[in-house]
């Protein structure tokens, strides 16, 4: 008699004889006893299986495992490409920057002999010039991908623009100070205040940041690296901590020693107020130092790091230009007259009377009045020393302390 079998029965299965199950992908293999029966043991998550699956081998930290964990494939580097959407961003603002620096560079040229030009020391404007334009120019280094040449240009141009941009505009300022210093004390005129000075005391301080350049990439040669960051491979110029620190604070004391003199000459006559726009570049850059340091050696991608020394460099480069450049370019285009004669600027002991005789911002001439060493019970002499600022360097040259117009006057004292 047969037995009919309903459908929640369950086919007879075949018993197996084994020890233990085969190891997945990933595991090794660990034998016990005479080899019949195994355990499976995980290997890391960067590792394959070598040696019938019983070895476990890291890849180590540019390669990763294929999909069968049996072989270590070479991760491909990332870098910045010129179509991500920052980095078009960032080249579009640089390449707005570059064609404002070409259009003062035009208009200094053709305007190269005018007074108000001549007055701010021709040649260490167009020192700083170079330096703007170094800025944005190696924004472009930046972005392309990282090679032996891309690497030499940054490591040399990047901390050298900024020397080349500040150097000239501490030049300038410790000349004004001089200037003034030496015209409260005595007739006899500073040294080294030629432009052919001039530009030697900035060729100095700059050679001082090559120096250092020469030396760090002696020592350490720049080159391509590739750097692993949370299992991916950033292709990046190989950086010098030590290096960047030194060449940072370098031209971090050549910004404070700016800061320092603009401070010291804030009291100039207003007609020769460049000090004033050199407080406003130098504190607002040293603003903008003071927080790109943190945030370079804060974030952890190299993209990023990309990203923040390129807004460094174009607002760094944007605000040199906007304060040492454009109110000399406005005067010259938009105010109507230029060399206007400014009266005199004397130091008195009534606030009101200094007020009244405060000069023009732009151009025009001014007396700077110097009590003489010996002063009689009833009356005083004092030497004013007049500095034509439209005649630019070479009436400064002529007439500060080379018997130039240097008076004396008989003043009753109050």
């Amino acid at each position: 008699m047969g037995v009919n079998k309903t459908n929640d029965e369950e086919e007879p299965t075949v018993p197996q004889s084994y020890c233990s199950n085969r190891c997945k992908k990933g595991q090794a293999t660990i034998h016990h006893g005479d080899g019949c029966c195994w355990s499976c043991s995980n290997c890391s998550r960067n590792s394959i299986t070598i040696i019938n699956q019983t070895v476990c081998v890291d890849c180590g930290d540019l390669y990763a495992p294929n999909f069968a964990r049996n072989e270590c494939i070479k991760i491909i580097p990332t870098f910045t490409e010129w179509g991500d959407p920052w980095a078009v961003a960032i080249v579009s603002i640089d390449c707005l920057g570059l064609i404002c620096a070409s259009a003062v560079l035009c208009a200094y040229v053709l305007n190269n002999n005018h007074p108000l030009i001549k007055a701010s020391s021709r040649e260490l404007s167009y020192m700083m010039l170079i330096g703007v334009f170094l800025s944005y120019l190696l924004v472009f280094s930046l972005i392309a991908k990282p090679s032996y040449a891309t690497c030499y240009i940054i490591r040399i141009g990047y901390m050298m623009c900024f020397t080349i941009t500040y150097a000239p505009i501490l030049t300038r300022a410790n000349r004004i100070y001089r200037i003034f210093k030496a015209g409260k004390k005595s007739t006899k005129r500073p040294g080294c205040i030629s432009p052919h000075s001039q530009v030697v005391i900035a060729l100095s301080l700059i050679m001082v940041q090559c120096g250092i350049n020469i030396t760090f990439l002696w020592k350490t040669p720049p080159h391509p690296d590739e750097q692993p960051v949370d299992g991916n491979v950033e292709l990046t110029c190989k950086t010098d901590h030590l290096e960047l620190i030194v060449s940072l604070s370098y031209n971090l004391t050549l910004i404070v020693l700016c800061s320092a003199h603009a401070f010291m000459t804030r009291k100039v006559p207003t007609n020769y107020n460049e000090s004033r726009f050199i407080s406003l570049s130098v504190y607002t850059t040293l603003v903008i130092w003071l927080g790109f340091i943190p945030c370079y050696f804060i974030v952890p991608y190299s993209h990023l790091q990309v990203v923040v020394m390129s807004a460094a460099m174009m607002v760094s480069a944007t605000v040199s230009m906007v304060f040492m450049y454009v109110p000399k370019l406005y005067a010259i285009y938009f105010v109507q007259e230029v060399d206007v004669h400014a009266g005199t600027y004397r130091e008195s002991r009534s606030m009101d009377e200094s007020m009244t005789e405060r000069p023009s911002i732009f151009g025009g001439t001014f007396k700077l009045p110097i009590r003489s060493a010996a002063v009689a019970p009833a009356t005083h002499k004092t030497k004013t020393v007049t500095e034509s600022v439209a005649g630019g360097d070479d009436g400064i040259n002529n007439q500060v302390g080379n018997g130039g117009n240097i008076t004396e006057e008989k003043e009753s004292r109050e």
